[in-house]
């Protein structure tokens, strides 16, 4: 687990609040956060770090932080990971609730 997913984990849980939000805000932030969220939502196991991830990516995309490049690389990984987690399976096993909601 890399520091990224235990900050992650860490708001989750309740934890070193402080500390993480300003870790994951510094994600956000960053000219290429849009990036690191995304390849984050379809690398990662945990849904905790994915639904912060859509969080993100949806937060990125209303406040236009990201290069218009980044808006096409945005558009198709979530449809790729649509397509991977729920296109191909009815009731995919390993979507929790949570993110099906998103």
């Amino acid at each position: 687990m890399d520091e990224f997913e235990k900050a992650v984990m860490c708001l989750f849980q309740g934890q070193m609040v402080r500390e993480a939000t300003e870790y994951c805000e510094g994600i956000k932030a960053a000219p290429d956060g849009w990036n690191r969220c995304l390849q984050s939502l379809l690398t990662r196991e945990g849904f905790q770090v994915r639904f912060w991830c859509l969080m993100a990516l949806l937060e990125i995309i209303q406040a236009r932080r990201a290069p218009p490049e980044g808006l096409g690389s945005i558009r198709d990984g979530l449809g790729q990971y649509l397509d991977d987690h729920l296109v191909r399976h009815a009731d995919p096993p390993d979507l929790h609730e949570s993110l099906r909601n998103k």
